[in-house]
């Protein structure tokens, strides 16, 4: 994710950065952080002059480190998206977002939804680019109204970066995207869900959908 890193216009590329938790998500106008945990801001391939926003779906300390945010956004400027409760542990000025709401940031468009998950005010999302619909789950459980972001947003990708194969399968046969993204890990190994691609990323590997010519990485 150095600056040689170029996503032509119509596509998105989605870059681990750790184990399973934080992750890139770029366009070619901007770059988004997720859940920044266990990061070396001075080390490549993570180069925070980039970044447009930092987004922190909770507050456990897989996917969120308040050091490492506020350094992350002092030395970007980046504008923080996050819950209510994250906020307050921040002190910081954020975009506090909620189920239901959302928010632009240049060429994307952050929806904040429903999250089932043992934590305060936990969110999912959905991003929608020009010709690309993501959704990340964050760490919830499936459950029935999921359906309702196949059917609201029909999603071309589905960002599952949870623990268990059940739970990949059930979010995918709920959601019906056209390719699941998750972590590398043994267990997703042998995993199949008839009618939609699966695609595993190892650390600091990236995934282009759709892809697209001019890509360097």
């Amino acid at each position: 994710m150095g600056k040689d890193f170029f996503v032509s216009e119509g596509s998105i590329a989605l870059t681990l950065l750790n184990v399973y938790s934080s992750i890139v998500l770029k366009t070619h106008l901007a770059a988004f952080v997720f859940d920044p945990v266990k990061l070396n801001l001075d080390s490549p391939p993570f180069d925070d002059s980039v970044i447009d926003a930092i987004v922190i779906t909770h507050e456990h300390a897989d996917h969120f480190d308040k050091g490492l945010v506020l350094e992350m956004q002092g030395r970007s400027g980046a504008q923080i998206l996050t819950t209510p409760f994250v906020a307050r542990k921040l002190g910081v000025k954020t975009e506090n977002l909620g189920a239901g709401e959302s928010v632009k940031i240049k060429d994307m468009t952050f929806y904040a939804e429903r999250c089932v998950h043992p934590a305060n005010q936990p969110l999912a999302f959905v991003m929608k680019t020009e010709g690309v619909t993501i959704y990340h789950p964050s760490d919830s459980e499936a459950f029935p109204e999921m359906e309702e972001v196949k059917n609201k947003y029909k999603p071309d990708i589905l960002l599952y970066l949870g623990t268990t194969k059940k739970g990949l399968v059930d979010i995918t046969e709920l959601v019906r995207p056209k390719i699941v993204v998750s972590y590398f890990a043994p267990r997703f190994a042998d995993l199949k869900v008839p009618g939609v691609q699966l695609k595993m990323v190892k650390q600091f590997e990236t995934f282009i959908y759709p892809e697209a010519p001019g890509f360097t990485n």
